[in-house]
C-alpha cells in the first residue's frame, strides 16, 4: 500500500447520514427516518471501508445474507462498488475505479452512497478544502447526470478512525493524543456538517 493510501485508510465503519433525498435538510432540523432502499434500486457504493464491510465471501456477501429471505432478490445486480482503497473523496472524483465508476457511470443508478478517508482534517478551513467542497462537487454531479439524468439520492456514510496506532503515531493524524471516545464527538460533529453542508448546498429539484 502506497503512503497515499496509508494516509487516508479508513479503520471501522459507522453509522449513515442521509445527504440529499426528496427533504432539504437544514443543521439541527428533527429528520425523520429514511425509508430504507428497495433491494431493486441501483446502486453503486464508493469508498473502501464501506464497500468492504460486506463485500466478501463473496461479494457482495452479507448483503445476499440479508436479502435471500425474499425471493427473486439478487444484490448481485443492483448494487456494485467503485473502489479506491483508502482514497477519499478528491481522488476518487479525479481518479476513475475499475468499472463501473461512480462519477463516470453514474448515469446507470439510482442511489449513490459514499463515504470519506479518516483521520479527518480538524483545521476548519483544511476541511473545507479538502472534505466539504468535494462532496459538494459529488452531491451535484449525482443530482445532474444520476439515474439516466433524472438525479440520484446521495447518502454518505460514516466511518471511525483509528482506536489506537500500533506504535508511534503516523505524520498524517493530527489528532493521535485526543481519546477515541472524545475523537467520536469531534469526528461526529464533521461528519454531521458533511451532511448539512451537502443537503444546503445540493441543486434544486
Amino acid at each position: 500500500m502506497t503512503e497515499f493510501f496509508r494516509k487516508f485508510a479508513a479503520a471501522v465503519t459507522a453509522a449513515v447520514l442521509l445527504a440529499g433525498g426528496p427533504v432539504l435538510a437544514q443543521q439541527g432540523d428533527d429528520l425523520p427516518p429514511r425509508k430504507p432502499s428497495l433491494i431493486t434500486v441501483r446502486q453503486i457504493h464508493s469508498g473502501h471501508s464501506l464497500s468492504d464491510l460486506y463485500g466478501s465471501n463473496p461479494w457482495p456477501g452479507r448483503l445476499i445474507a440479508a436479502t435471500s429471505i425474499l425471493p427473486g432478490n439478487n444484490a448481485h445486480e443492483t448494487i456494485q462498488r467503485s473502489i479506491i482503497p483508502g482514497a477519499p473523496l478528491s481522488w476518487r472524483w479525479e481518479n476513475p475505479s475499475y468499472p463501473p465508476d461512480a462519477r463516470k457511470d453514474i448515469s446507470q443508478f439510482e442511489l449513490l452512497v459514499t463515504t470519506e478517508g479518516v483521520p479527518l482534517n480538524p483545521d476548519p478551513a483544511g476541511f473545507k478544502a479538502d472534505t466539504l467542497d468535494w462532496l459538494d462537487k459529488w452531491v451535484a454531479h449525482a443530482w445532474k447526470e444520476g439515474n439516466g439524468g433524472r438525479g440520484a439520492e446521495v447518502m454518505l456514510y460514516s466511518t471511525w478512525t483509528y482506536w489506537q496506532h500500533a506504535g508511534a503515531p503516523p505524520e498524517y493524524d493530527p489528532e493521535p493524543d485526543v481519546p477515541f471516545r472524545e475523537r467520536l464527538d469531534r469526528d461526529g460533529a464533521r461528519w454531521e456538517l458533511m451532511q448539512d453542508t451537502a443537503n444546503a448546498h445540493r441543486p434544486e429539484g
